[in-house]
């Protein structure tokens, strides 16, 4: 064996990329098992790589003798005799190699009636001592709140908790943060059942004892005023997403403090934009790189102006790389033709000035904006490499799109980095008439683009956008973005359920895959020009 591969740095990055593997599932285990067996010295290498990740108890329990637990073991385990400190020889050698631990509800239920007994009977009292990271859901029925403190080590870090809200739950949260006083990360997914407990105070309490956090989402659970006040103090917090912020944030004085002062990330999943605007007032803002908010309602010119103008005042125009800004898809439409509701073109100008935006998704109930205001906006973000701006009336039929293939040469023209686009616009018939420099009802006939304008994008989603001739779209296509692979529409997104509008959904996303599969084609055509140029034929 070359000398280089003896080096212990070396052995463990070739494991971990074996382990990285977006095939891992099917193939990395067995490659690593294989590797650990055959060649002595990447044996313990191999063998910490494979038991780094776990996500069941059943690896484990096959290192205890045959004779104590009920076998098979992929169903609900119980022990044939008690636990003798003997059968935890093999245990006590791995149970340290592993890092990770994901325990689904399937999982739980095949350990739930031994994991008392295997809990008394550690040595150390936790089962994986040297644990960094432990994602859990509780089954409902299960209330051993003790059995689960043994995955609980001081050396955890990472903490992921779903679970219906009882008292055991409550019992779970108040000793974390003695117990495990490394958390720095935390994901609590908590149901409430109606009749019991309110998490609301236990998770403030709970928050609240954790002083080094840098990460925390949170889903379906509210935070108390109290709480985003000690969350918005921690110089350690770099990531932050909410279910829902207190409508009381509103009130914090315009003299307190600002809020969060090393936040990089902040969503809220669920918020109303005026109370949007008011949170990003009071936050520090100056190392913000990426801001999501989904509005609960459908907001008014006057609402995003009042959002657009907190954002431009508080937000660092070079540090803000993603932006999203979206209504909610479960909330009612305003009425059919409200003009007091969506985007215009001034507004989203106030966010021209966010120069290193890679990702921006806007999505509003109506967006007035036409060709020019593109061309014009885009200029301002040449780092995009994700860009949506889509209208709720547009996907729901209500209205036409306003935008025509001339925005896409803006486009490819100011984006060159960009991979993803999602983009309502009107493909029937319309071209751009170069000599008169306007838009003109006529079939397609522009000339083929004299040169690749972007060479990145690779999905487009039109979601209802209209067509007629794909053909033609397709040709027009191939010149701005030679690698574009898939064209995605409403049919496919969204399984419309709106069955008057179905109809034309499939009719228009037929047509669209027909521009899909042409594409490279034209391409094809296109490259086979040039060879055929250069040779002099």
């Amino acid at each position: 064996m070359h000398p280089c591969l003896e080096i212990p740095e070396i052995q463990s990055l070739i494991c971990d990329e074996f382990d990285a593997s977006p095939y891992r599932m099917s193939s990395s285990p067995p490659t690593l098992a294989a590797l650990a067996r055959s060649c002595k010295s990447f044996t313990e290498t191999a063998l910490r790589t494979l038991w780094r990740k776990q996500t069941t108890l059943s690896p484990l329990l096959r290192l205890m003798p045959s004779n104590l637990l009920k076998r098979p073991l992929t169903q609900l385990q119980r022990l044939l005799r008690p636990i003798m400190a003997a059968d935890w020889d093999r245990v006590i050698l791995y149970a340290p190699w592993v890092k990770h631990l994901t325990m689904s509800h399937a999982a739980w239920f095949e350990i739930a009636e031994i994991l008392p007994m295997l809990s008394a009977c550690s040595s150390s009292g936790f089962i994986f001592p040297c644990l960094l990271e432990f994602n859990f859901h509780v089954p409902s029925s299960d209330d051993n709140v003790a059995s689960i403190r043994t995955f609980l080590p001081p050396t955890l870090t990472k903490l992921g908790y779903s679970c219906r809200f009882t008292v055991s739950a409550t019992s779970l949260l108040s000793v974390i943060p003695s117990t495990c006083p490394s958390v720095r990360r935390v994901e609590l997914y908590v149901v409430t059942v109606a009749g019991l407990i309110e998490p609301g105070p236990a998770i403030s309490s709970f928050l609240g004892g954790l002083h080094c956090l840098v990460s925390l989402s949170m889903y379906r659970s509210e935070c108390t005023l109290p709480t985003i006040l000690h969350l918005g103090q921690l110089s350690t917090l770099t990531c932050l997403e909410l279910s829902s912020i207190p409508a009381a944030v509103s009130s914090i004085p315009s003299d307190h403090p600002l809020l969060f002062p090393s936040l990089r990330r902040l969503a809220v999943f669920s918020i109303e934009v005026g109370l949007a605007s008011g949170l990003i007032t009071r936050c520090t803002n100056a190392h913000l790189a990426s801001l999501s908010f989904t509005f609960a309602s459908h907001a008014t010119h006057a609402d995003l102006e009042l959002l657009y103008d907190a954002l431009r005042k508080s937000c660092s125009h070079k540090t803000l790389q993603r932006l999203e800004l979206q209504d909610s898809e479960t909330i009612a439409s305003p009425p059919t033709g409200s003009a007091k509701y969506g985007l215009t073109r001034s507004l989203l100008n106030k966010l021209s000035v966010f120069s290193a935006l890679e990702y921006l998704s806007i999505r509003t109930f109506s967006l007035d904006i036409d060709d020019k205001a593109v061309a014009e906006l885009t200029t301002s973000w040449p780092e995009l490499t994700s860009l949506e701006l889509a209208a709720i009336d547009i996907e729901l039929g209500r209205a036409e799109p306003q935008l025509t293939l001339r925005s896409l040469s803006s486009i490819a023209n100011n984006c060159p980095d960009l991979t993803s686009l999602d983009i309502q616009l009107n493909a029937t018939a319309v071209d751009f008439d170069n000599e008169n420099e306007n838009w003109t009802e006529v079939k397609l006939t522009t000339p083929l683009p004299a040169r690749v304008l972007n060479g990145s994008l690779g999905t487009l989603d039109v979601e209802l956008s209209p067509i007629t001739d794909p053909p033609a779209v397709a040709r027009f296509l191939s010149g701005l973005f030679p690698n574009l692979r898939y064209i995605t529409t409403n049919y496919e997104n969204h399984a419309d359920s709106d069955e008057e509008l179905a109809p034309v959904s499939l009719e228009r996303h037929a047509l669209w895959k027909q521009v899909q599969e042409q594409i490279p084609h034209f391409v094809a055509a296109r490259r086979e020009a040039l060879v055929w140029g250069a040779l002099g034929v």
